[in-house]
């Protein structure tokens, strides 16, 4: 029965953290003195070969009024010499779509959104910025470039179950264990099968000290 409560507990942590990784934060909108606010859709991360979709709204900045007759360019640059592969004219009344063939390398990509209204008066600018990565079936996973904080984590964790292996304490190995299988969806992105001994040392552990 504790070992099914345990099992339990660490599925629950797994779904915290496939959510955290999965989870995308919303953007402001970019206002301009006297002209437009221009405001997209935020796009964090991109998915590998999968089509983009850009929901715009323009407002006039000064009386915060929906403006549906303006000219909008939207182009799309790729890469650190920001080549351009994608330009179109929109008022965004409907929704721009970016096919999936533009997104057919990982990286960084920048899309540049200019608008300007009927009478030319009135312009305004914004820009986003976003990295297209290969998905797996638990979502967006970034390599590991920074290798400091996985480092001094997989050091905290190798302490951890020397020490219940030692002591053969139940609670500090099923920790370690669970520390152990996160560890792998933290860095595993970098080498999905160069990490996997992580995934499957991992569970083995949780289960050796879960039936302590």
């Amino acid at each position: 029965m504790k070992a099914i409560k345990i099992f339990g507990i660490m599925i629950a942590m797994l779904l915290l953290v496939v959510t955290m990784v999965s989870a995308v934060k919303p953007t402001d909108p970019v206002t301009f003195a006297d002209g437009l606010t221009i405001d997209i859709n935020d796009v964090d991360d991109q998915p590998l070969n999968t089509p983009l979709y850009l929901y715009g709204y323009v407002y006039d900045s000064a009386t915060g009024v929906l403006v549906t007759n303006a000219t909008c360019g939207v182009d799309l640059h790729y890469g650190i010499e920001k080549t351009e592969i994608f330009d179109t004219t929109t008022d965004f009344q409907t929704t721009v779509t970016m096919n999936a063939t533009l997104f057919n390398q990982t990286g960084i990509y920048q899309s540049d959104i200019y608008c300007e209204s009927t009478d030319g008066l009135q312009g305004g600018f914004t820009t986003i910025s976003f990295e297209v990565n290969e998905e797996t079936r638990f979502g967006i996973w970034k390599p590991v470039e920074d290798w400091t904080f996985p480092a001094i984590y997989l050091i905290i964790v190798f302490i951890l179950l020397a020490i219940a292996l030692a002591y053969e304490s139940q609670m500090l190995g099923v920790l370690g264990s669970v520390m152990l299988i996160m560890a792998y969806f933290l860095v595993g992105a970098t080498s999905p099968i160069l990490f996997t001994p992580l995934l499957i040392v991992g569970f083995l552990l949780a289960f050796k000290f879960a039936t302590l």
